[in-house]
């Protein structure tokens, strides 16, 4: 009673493994000796298919050979039990995957000697399709990690190279690059690589749209295959092995990037999970690539800008600059029109102009005229702005400057009288008179939408230009207005001439000024 109980739970047993496990045995050659029901059930192979052929007759395209190199050392010459995943293909062209323990069976009289191998497999398809995309997946984590954290798109794409050669799903040699698209030149740039030849760089450090099989990707924008080197390969550089490629374009809103290209072994067969994880890459890559075009052109851009922004500054006043930006910023804001700005302002204005300089400038070339001006103003504008004063514009060689505060503007005046007598600031010995007045004023700008000039005009304009022409040189000549908004404390240090009376052109009323210089203290 015992011995049968025995029996029949023993055959339960079995009976259990027949029915969740797939159990092959084969000879020490590796054919099939015995194929359970649950084994054809899921292979599509009846067992007349099965006995006597080879165990690869399952063999998936997508099991990297080390796998089984690795297998057949384990049980045949370390003679040990093999446990791993393999994927299995199936006699319509599908796959499974399978958990395997692989097992030598010795012979009882001869130990050493191995008779058959007995394998049992558990099929776990579902659980491998997601460890599959899981480790597919977390290479691209990876890239996109570290893009997140570098701002050099060198290191990004090196990084991205190391990964993908890395990556078990995909084999590959350990060598590729990633080329990047010129778009004006309309042929892709080498850009990072590795383990490839120095013949190779120099080949192919740039590839014309169309040519070879990174050109034939980039004008397809599609990956191109190939499992040897073929009448496509246009470009061999010397020493060049058999081998196959991956070529994969990098793709951004269907709008090319650059190619990644891969070596794979002469012959080798790709696989559907390495063209749909190089897709993958492909766009991941690509919308890096196009990320970092994109600041690049906006830095260029705003660099650009700053430049332009710098020049039209020189060439304005700083009342013009600021009107101007504060336009842009209201037309971004609320689609501002142009238009004409009338300000009344209360100012101090103040008209600088070389003595005869038209008649110096007739016997010299005029880039010797700019250079004389330039050597001299550019002290004088210094002194200017140093001052909080401004420059409506430059008037041939002379000068037209406002200023908001009188005494200011008057320490500015002295200053620049000063200049004239220190020769290396004044090179040229250049006489100067300086006409002041002071009054209301439009501040406006003047033309339309094509030309504009943000400037002052008014009969205190007027009246300030007509007393520099009346002054002597190297002299300031201020009009009473003017005078009586200084401080009487810095007119202690100053000569003051007695009042004047100017009349001027086209004026019903005189205007009064006084000519203004520092007192000089005697040097013993």
């Amino acid at each position: 009673m015992v011995d049968f109980l025995k029996d029949s739970l023993f055959q339960q047993f079995l009976d259990l493994l027949e029915s969740e496990f797939i159990i092959t045995k084969a000879d020490p050659k590796g054919r099939i000796t015995y194929a359970n029901d649950l084994f054809c059930k899921i292979s599509g192979y009846t067992k007349e298919e099965l006995i006597g052929k080879p165990h690869n007759i399952v063999r998936h395209p997508d099991m990297p050979k080390a796998v089984f190199k690795d297998l057949w050392d384990t049980i045949k010459i370390k003679k040990k039990p093999w446990k791993g995943f393999i994927k299995n293909k199936t006699k319509e062209g599908g796959f499974y995957w399978v958990i395997a323990t692989i097992f030598p069976v010795f012979d009882s009289e001869n130990p050493e000697e191995i008779i058959e191998y007995i394998s049992l497999r558990k099929e776990i398809t579902d659980i491998m399709l997601g460890y599959e995309m899981d480790q597919l997946y977390s290479k691209l984590y990876e890239i996109l990690g570290f893009y997140m954290t570098s701002n050099d798109l060198k290191m990004i794409l090196n990084f991205s190279l190391e990964r993908i050669l890395k990556l078990p799903f995909l084999e590959v040699l350990k060598k590729g690059g990633i080329m990047l698209w010129n778009e004006e030149k309309q042929e892709l740039e080498m850009f990072v690589h590795k383990g490839v030849g120095e013949s190779l760089l120099q080949m192919c450090n740039r590839v014309p749209n169309g040519r070879c099989l990174c050109g034939r990707a980039a004008l397809r924008k599609e990956i191109i295959f190939k499992d040897c080197v073929d009448e496509d390969h246009e470009n061999r550089p010397s020493g060049m092995q058999p081998h196959g490629h991956y070529n994969v374009p990098l793709i951004f809103n269907n709008e090319l990037m650059g190619v990644l290209f891969l070596y794979v072994e002469h012959g080798y067969k790709s696989k559907e999970i390495e063209i749909r994880f190089l897709n993958l890459v492909g766009n991941i890559l690509g919308s890096i690539i196009y990320k970092f075009q994109l600041q690049k052109k906006l830095e260029d851009l705003s660099s650009e800008n700053f430049l332009i922004l710098q020049h039209i500054k020189a060439y304005s006043s700083k009342d013009t600059f600021q009107y101007t930006k504060d336009f842009l910023l209201q037309s971004k804001q609320n689609g501002a029109n142009h238009k004409n700005l009338v300000e009344y302002r209360d100012l101090n204005l103040m008209f600088l102009d070389v003595v005869n300089f038209t008649g110096l400038s007739e016997n010299i070339q005029p880039e010797e005229v700019v250079k004389i001006l330039n050597s001299f103003f550019v002290h004088i504008i210094e002194c200017i702005y140093k001052n909080q004063g401004d420059i409506d514009k430059f008037i041939g060689d002379a000068i037209f400057a406002y200023s908001e505060d009188a005494n200011k503007f008057l320490e500015t005046a002295l200053e620049i009288l000063d200049l004239v007598e220190i020769k290396e600031k004044n090179p040229y010995q250049l006489q100067i008179r300086i006409g002041i007045h002071s009054g209301m004023v439009i501040q406006t700008n003047i033309g339309n939408d094509f030309r504009k000039d943000f400037t002052l005009i008014g009969d205190v304009v007027n009246t300030t230009q007509r007393i520099e022409r009346v002054c002597k040189p190297n002299t300031i000549l201020a009009s009473e207005a003017f005078l009586k908004r200084i401080d009487p404390k810095l007119l202690e240090n100053m000569k003051v001439s007695k009042r004047l009376m100017l009349k001027a052109k086209h004026k019903s009323n005189p205007v009064y000024v006084y000519s203004i210089s520092k007192i000089k203290v005697a040097q013993f």
